[in-house]
């Protein structure tokens, strides 16, 4: 019966302790999600949230790399900022293409040529973050591209994210 009565003791505060801590990793969790829904990242509200797992490589457009080595380094350091490669593996990704400042017919006329912003998460934690622009001609050569597309110009991993997010 004394063997019982320390299981059952043991067993509640077990789940006393993790009554008092699960709130704050929620907590935590969630507040990283809603720090990011509208951000120097994005305007994420009325993103395309697509939960689907997967990984993927992560590389920051080679002609944009070269252009932007030409440039000054106080250009320079602004369009090479964050990395150049990552592996990200996720289980949702917010998209957002950046309408800001467009009119109702600017925003019909433009569709799918804006900024897309992407975020990258894996169990409720930000992994990366990337900003795509479309691209008519190489910007280190000057050649038009065969099919106008979207290429990645910046990524961001979770530490740049986060120190970003801790500024403000």
């Amino acid at each position: 019966m004394k063997r019982n009565l320390q299981i059952y003791v043991v067993l509640l505060i077990s789940i006393l302790a993790t009554s008092l801590i699960m709130p704050e990793i929620i907590k935590a969790q969630m507040d990283e999600k809603a720090k990011l829904l509208n951000s120097s990242f994005g305007d994420f509200r009325q993103a395309k949230k697509i939960k689907k797992h997967g990984k993927e490589s992560l590389a920051v457009w080679q002609p944009h790399i070269q252009y932007s080595k030409t440039l000054p380094s106080a250009m320079k350091n602004v369009m090479l900022k964050g990395v150049m490669k990552l592996s990200v593996e996720y289980d949702e990704i917010w998209k957002w293409e950046n309408e800001e400042g467009l009119s109702p017919n600017e925003r019909k006329k433009f569709k799918g040529q804006n900024d897309i912003y992407k975020l990258y998460w894996k169990e409720n934690k930000v992994q990366a973050g990337t900003v795509e622009k479309r691209y008519v001609n190489n910007p280190f050569t000057g050649k038009k591209l065969p099919k106008p597309s979207h290429k990645i110009w910046q990524i961001y991993d979770r530490n740049y994210i986060l120190n970003e997010l801790k500024k403000k």
